[in-house]
């Protein structure tokens, strides 16, 4: 994963781009199934209902 984040805003549109050392397929999954949404999204403790 890059350290380096860029954001752009243009009007109500919010851009976050991110690069991971990882394969395409697996970033899609981190990010479309409840599974693995629930290892990484939010703070750590947090819980995740999906």
């Amino acid at each position: 994963m890059s350290n380096k984040t860029i954001t752009k805003v243009e009007g109500s549109e919010f851009i976050l781009e991110r690069v991971f050392d990882a394969p395409r397929s697996l970033v899609f999954q981190a990010y479309s199934e409840a599974e693995h949404l629930k290892k990484w999204w939010g703070p750590r403790g947090w819980i995740l209902t999906v």
